[in-house]
């Protein structure tokens, strides 16, 4: 459908308080924080609420200011002890972002800046997207990754087929609708050091 066209003779500003907000399967406690409209763009400023198993801090706007079509969006979120599967399951950009997210069960801690637009059936539209964050794994293990599987098995090595992703951070940044790691991390198995990139 049409991306919603913000009405440009209206300006307010909503502090918001709520217990308890379901959206799209997820539900989100403690939620708080303020949602002003004005000059053609709705901004969200200092949101924060408990989801997916942490707690989420967000900012960000969306204006139909500049184009009715492809709206402006910009994102900045800071995530703290999220649970990755709940995490991967609840939104689809970061199926398309993150797709290897389905096969690591986890928590993780990341924050991030985006910019971009929105496209068709008001879908981020992933070759517009700048920006750059980080992301932390507490804990976690990736496991059932086929391409994983079969090295595991080519190489007779088992411990292969569940790798642990104890205290990994990455900055990662976004480019030409791609998912960029800026510096690789080693992940250790017994005694084979990985370089992922």
């Amino acid at each position: 459908g049409e991306p919603f066209a913000v009405p440009a003779n209206i300006a307010l500003t909503l502090n918001a308080k709520a217990d308890n907000v379901i959206y799209d399967k997820v539900e989100y406690k403690n939620v708080q924080g303020t949602l002003a409209l004005k000059n053609e763009t709705v901004s969200m400023n200092d949101v924060k609420m408990e989801a997916l198993g942490g707690t989420i801090a967000l900012n960000g706007s969306y204006s139909t200011r500049d184009s009715k079509k492809k709206p402006a969006i910009s994102l900045g979120y800071d995530l703290k002890g999220l649970d990755v599967q709940k995490t991967f399951y609840a939104f689809n950009t970061v199926q398309k972002l993150m797709p290897i997210g389905q096969f690591i069960a986890g928590s993780l801690t990341s924050n991030l800046t985006m910019k971009g637009r929105l496209g068709e059936e008001m879908m981020p539209d992933l070759g517009t997207l700048t920006g750059e964050g980080a992301l932390f794994l507490i804990d976690g293990f990736l496991s059932k990754f086929k391409p994983l599987e079969k090295m595991a098995s080519t190489l007779n090595i088992e411990s292969l087929q569940a790798i642990s992703l104890k205290d990994i951070k990455t900055q990662f940044e976004f480019a030409n609708g791609k998912v960029l790691i800026k510096k690789p991390f080693t992940v250790k198995i017994k005694d084979i050091e990985m370089e992922i990139g």
